[in-house]
């Protein structure tokens, strides 16, 4: 109990998914195990694992005292639901602990999360979960490399509607994906939200869009969910973005090989097994 704790408790992911499976059945503390369910689903793509674990979790150790970890849990909660797709139970299971931490006026940070999640699922509720639908068939996308600052973006084509634009590929844009508003405007993204609270290096706020099908080579990524920046804030950078292709659409996309020399990324029908040394993007 003590190592999962310790591997919980300082971020080695990596290292408890390694060995997490021949340790559970020895664990005494559910509470313990309950968090690192919850941990490795919501880490290791597996969304599905993490809800209930967080739900427990929340139904058995109710801790008042910790307005923080309670917090944390239900945040977790929201955010793999938003994962999953089940934007409506997201923000559902937001909107009493937005108005507790109102009422209390702390950790204002962790409110600003929680509006997050409360904002894109209220906004999300109606519209189904983002879904590849993609051919029988090996999929090879060309790829080109654009100079950005002291290094490079790798750059895909993407169809939507009528237009076809070049996408960053980026696993760093890890919630939904990005696009710039005039790009929104060009390409037909439709506008669900707006004053969307997000974090980075400074608080701010965009606005929602969905795109109901895109085409990638072939493959359909159909209600895909855009975070829309304001120019203005587009425009701050040095390196000027317009749109990404993030971490969602890999997921949605299962495995994906890139061959940088040869100028394309093979996206394969029949997935391979994990390697040895393990995955290296979860």
């Amino acid at each position: 109990d003590d190592q999962v704790y310790n591997y919980n408790n300082e971020g080695r992911y990596i290292e408890l998914e390694r060995v997490y499976a021949s340790m559970r059945p020895r664990m005494v503390d559910e509470r313990i195990v309950y968090l690192a369910d919850a941990l490795t689903g919501r880490y290791f793509n597996r969304p599905l694992e993490a809800i209930p674990a967080l739900e427990t979790l929340l139904e058995k150790y109710p801790d008042s005292s910790n307005i923080d970890f309670q917090g944390a849990m239900v945040l977790q909660r929201g955010s793999n639901q938003m994962v999953a797709g089940q934007y409506g139970d997201a923000a559902d299971g937001v909107e009493e602990y937005i108005e507790e931490l109102r009422r209390s006026g702390v950790n204002e940070p962790l409110l600003y999360a929680l509006q997050f999640v409360d904002r894109c699922g209220n906004a999300l509720r109606d519209y189904p979960p983002a879904e590849m639908v993609r051919p029988d068939r090996d999929i090879k996308v060309p790829i080109h490399y654009k100079p950005a600052g002291r290094g490079e973006h790798l750059m895909i084509p993407v169809t939507i509607g009528d237009h076809t634009h070049d996408f960053v590929f980026d696993t760093g844009c890890s919630t939904f994906n990005y696009i710039s508003e005039e790009c929104a405007r060009k390409l037909g993204v439709k506008i669900l939200a707006d004053n969307i609270p997000i974090t980075g290096v400074e608080r701010g706020s965009v606005k929602l869009g969905i795109v109901p099908q895109m085409e990638v080579g072939g493959m359909v990524y159909r209600n895909a969910v855009f975070m829309i920046a304001p120019e203005a804030a587009n425009r701050q950078g040095a390196i000027n973005i317009d749109a990404i292709l993030g971490a969602d659409f890999m997921k949605a996309a299962g495995e994906f090989s890139i061959y940088s020399e040869d100028g394309f990324i093979l996206f394969p029908h029949l997935k391979h097994a994990k390697p040895k040394e393990g995955s290296n993007m979860y």
